[in-house]
């Protein structure tokens, strides 16, 4: 047989047993060949269906029970693996727009111990012996350089990223079975994307690989290429979303606690004995601001901003924004923020000042709140985030945490110029 065909398969029963006769079916390989039978009709559960999924061999048996006797009849069936060519492949990914030019998946990527396991699909029409013979993955570290060295200078050691191919034979084969049941479709190659937009995602799959690349704690974003020779067949980017592999619910523990650490250094720094909480929140308040960028402003475009594109880009492009953990500590080495970071500035209030949370200024004692829209400091935006504060005097602060927002007109749209960098807390 050849892989794709399907024949049948007949037990012949002497007639003096044939009303009384069960039988069922067996593949010693699935990978191979599979087998299916009616289960309910004595004439039909004869014949065996045999369908061919991959190169090899198997051996069918059909179990004749008669009585309290089982008689077994076997074949060996050879099947051919296909050579099939591919003329459409891709990698998968579930999440884009209409506008998305390139594919970037957000994965679970964070395991217990700290390590990331980044994985994605590779489909194509053709055979999984083309993919085998003419394929190859490559496999690229692209954190930015800027999060590298916050890992660096935390103490936190590289891991190179290591590739693991699987075969979607089987995969395919289990899903492809359940074909006719609710919600089924079947799974479409997703072409490359180009600049006019995501590719087309219309042809079945055949054949594919499973990607996984195991790395360290610091490769927060990998590039994956697949090639045919010096031919670039498509590529992905895979980042880091700081949930658990198994556990997509809850953020990984090391994240959290890298966080904790990071914000310690700042506090540290900045907080001296004898500073009233009012104090406090102001100096965090203001270096953040002195040192972060608004997002979409000129002064995070590589026109107008070099130096900050060269650190904190993906092949000239922004793509970390999925990471929301990992996103809060680079708050705090120059990254970008806008109004809504006025949570973590509240939580920092609460959790590490003792800060309670109140409603608003009608409240009796010290305490902060957040306000929003028409109750924020800027009235006018509905989406605008402030902080507040009232000390135990009753007296109010509100405190924006917006990042630096300048535009091109202005020359302290620069690293070199608004000295975000010099004015970081070094982390060691």
């Amino acid at each position: 047989m050849n892989e794709g065909d399907t024949t049948t398969l007949t037990v012949s029963i002497s007639s003096l047993y044939d009303n009384q006769a069960l039988v069922y079916w067996e593949s010693s390989n699935t990978s191979v060949a599979t087998v299916s039978s009616s289960f309910t009709d004595l004439k039909e559960m004869k014949k065996g269906t045999i369908k061919a999924v991959g190169g090899g061999t198997a051996t069918i048996t059909a179990v004749c029970m008669l009585n309290t006797e089982d008689i077994l009849i076997s074949c060996t069936i050879k099947v051919n693996e296909s050579k099939k060519s591919a003329s459409v492949y891709g990698f998968t990914i579930i999440a884009y727009s209409n506008k998305s030019t390139f594919k970037v998946k957000e994965c679970d990527s964070r395991n217990t111990d700290g390590t990331n396991t980044y994985d994605v699909d590779f489909f194509c029409n053709g055979s999984e012996y083309w993919i085998n013979k003419n394929v190859t993955f490559e496999v690229e570290d692209v954190t930015p350089k800027a999060y590298a060295k916050m890992y660096l200078d935390m103490g936190i050691k590289y891991q190179a990223p290591s590739l693991k191919k699987e075969s979607s034979a089987s995969a395919l084969r289990e899903w492809n079975a359940k074909e006719g049941q609710v919600n089924w479709s079947p799974i479409k190659i997703q072409e490359p994307f180009t600049n006019a937009g995501p590719g087309q995602d219309k042809i079945r799959a055949t054949a594919g690989k499973r990607l996984v690349i195991d790395t360290g704690m610091s490769t927060r974003a990998l590039k994956v290429v697949a090639k045919q020779g010096d031919k670039v067949l498509d590529y992905v980017y895979l980042t880091s979303n700081s949930r658990n592999k198994n556990d997509s619910s809850s953020y990984s523990k090391y994240d959290l606690d890298l966080y904790r650490a990071v914000l310690n250094k700042v506090e540290e720094a900045l907080w001296k004995p004898g500073m009233t909480n009012s104090e406090k929140l102001i100096a965090l308040n203001n270096y953040i601001n002195s040192t972060n960028h608004y997002p979409g402003r000129d002064l995070t475009l590589k026109e107008y901003n070099a130096t900050f594109w060269e650190n904190w880009s993906v092949d000239d492009t922004y793509i970390m924004k999925t990471d929301s953990i990992l996103d809060n500590i680079m708050m705090f080495q120059g990254g970008i923020c806008d109004c809504w970071a006025a949570q973590v500035l509240m939580k920092i209030a609460m959790e590490d000042l003792g800060i309670p949370k109140i409603k608003d200024m009608t409240e009796d004692g010290e305490g902060v709140w957040l306000g929003m829209g028409s109750n924020s400091s800027n009235p006018t935006a509905p989406t605008h985030v402030t902080m507040f504060y009232k000390d135990s005097e009753g007296t109010c602060y509100g405190f924006d945490v917006n990042g630096m927002t300048y535009n091109h007109s202005e020359k302290e749209v620069t690293c070199e110029v608004h000295q975000c960098r010099e004015k970081l807390i070094p982390l060691k």
